[in-house]
This record gives C-alpha cells, structure tokens and sequence, in this order.
C-alpha cells in the first residue's frame, strides 16, 4: 500500500506544481510576448531499503522550463517603439546581470536613453550592448533590426543610425524558460546574433496564451486531485480490511 499511496502523493504534488503554472499563465495573458509555460511532467521513482521490504518514493522532474513556441497573434498599434517578430526569432535582452531571449517588443526609453522593453529589461544590440537612444523627432526600426532617429534640434531630414537590435532565429538550438523567466539554450549559454529574425515596426505580439484552454486545463487538474484523494483513501481502506482478516478470532 505504501507505494500506492506515495505514486498519489506524488501526483497530487505534480498537480499542484502545474495548478501553479497554470495560475501564473493566466496572469500573463496580457504580457506581451510571453510564452506559455507548459505543465512539469514527473515520475516516481523508488528506492528500496537493502535486505527489507520497506521502500520510500520520490518523484523526478522531466521536462523543466519547456514553453510553447506558438507566436502570439500580432496586432498594429501604431506606437514607434513597438517592435514584433514575424515569424521565428528573439530578442537579446539584459536583466540585472543575465542576459537572455525574449520576444517581448513593447520597447521604450529608460531616464539613462537606454532601450528597455516592458519588464525593464535592456534591449542589447547586435553586439551584446545596450542600445543608447538620444532625443529624437522620428524614430523608425527597419526589418533587420536597424534603428534610425532623426535628432531633436538637427536640421530637417538629418538621419542617425544609433544601433541594431539584436536577433537570433536560435535554428538548431533547444531554448528553455529559466528561473528567472529569460529563454536561454538548454546549456544556460546564448546562441549568436544571426539577425535573420524579420522585425515589424509598430506592430506588438500578444501572448500565446488561450484563457479558454487555461481554464480547461485547470478543471483536470481539479478533477485529477479528487481521484488521488480518493485513491488514498481505498488504498486505507484496503490497508484496514487486510489488517483486520490477520486479526487472531478472540
């Protein structure tokens, strides 16, 4: 019974896990660019006590940190400084003292004229450099990446090139959502700068998060808490019966 009850124990615990994930998805349903966290699988693993019977059960995490690659349905904003990828591709971003992936293209500029998206996070050039903007009239963002203001107080139709966004497509790379929520390879490192990824201006992609499919998810999960509780409890059940037939008849 003892390894009944802790394959329950266990998947309850995997259900909580994912009823988790579940919850952050949709309180990113809004956030741009955001990729849907898919559920942690587990499996349960025994270790058996040398010469005895007794033997205790853990689970193993499988597929840590794996996200759907579905884009996000793009919409036209008419903003300057929104930028989305078409098609495949990421963003090289800076947070704090790591750099990662994202797609996130709600772009602005922070009080020190650096480019940031959003979640504050730099927004590193094809280099690896944060991106230095200076005042500005216009600003357009071309499809590779390519950043063109024209200063404030220069001469009408004066141009400046200030940098280039940095991009990767990642083609034959295996991309993880870490614990900081940055995408980075399965190794922890970044893949290089390729700057195939196709940009549109003005444009913003949403999450590729379906509250329908969220809310769907959730109810199984539920559904399949309540059948573990209920396997303990006949596993008890069937613990209680067995001990009672060994009883001695008085």
């Amino acid at each position: 019974m003892d390894k009944m009850i802790h394959t329950a124990l266990n998947s309850m615990h995997m259900i909580t896990q994912n009823q988790s994930m579940n919850a952050q998805n949709l309180s990113n349903l809004n956030v741009p660019g955001y990729r849907r966290d898919l559920g942690v699988e587990f499996e349960t693993a025994y270790l058996e006590t040398k010469d005895g019977i007794d033997a205790k059960a853990f689970a193993t995490r499988t597929n840590v940190g794996v996200f759907s690659s579905k884009p996000g349905h793009i919409n036209p904003t008419g903003q300057d400084l929104d930028v989305a990828v078409h098609g495949a591709g990421f963003f090289f971003v800076q947070a704090k003292d790591a750099n990662g992936l994202s797609r996130r293209g709600d772009f602005n500029v922070n009080a020190s004229g650096l480019l940031v998206n959003g979640a504050n996070e730099l927004v590193l050039s094809d280099g690896l450099e944060p991106i230095e903007i200076p005042p500005y009239k216009n600003i357009s963002v071309s499809e590779n990446g390519s950043i063109v203001v024209e200063p404030l107080g220069a001469e009408p139709g004066t141009t400046q090139i200030v940098g280039t966004i940095g991009t990767t497509q990642a083609s034959g790379e295996e991309i993880f959502k870490d614990k900081d929520g940055l995408l980075k390879t399965i190794n922890g490192g970044l893949p290089e700068p390729d700057q195939k990824a196709i940009l549109m201006q003005k444009h913003l992609e949403g999450s590729n998060i379906n509250a329908v499919e969220e809310m769907i998810v959730s109810l199984d999960q539920q559904r399949q808490f309540e059948l573990n509780v209920k396997l303990i409890k006949i596993a008890k059940d069937i613990d209680e019966a067995a001990t009672n037939l060994m009883r001695m008849p008085n």
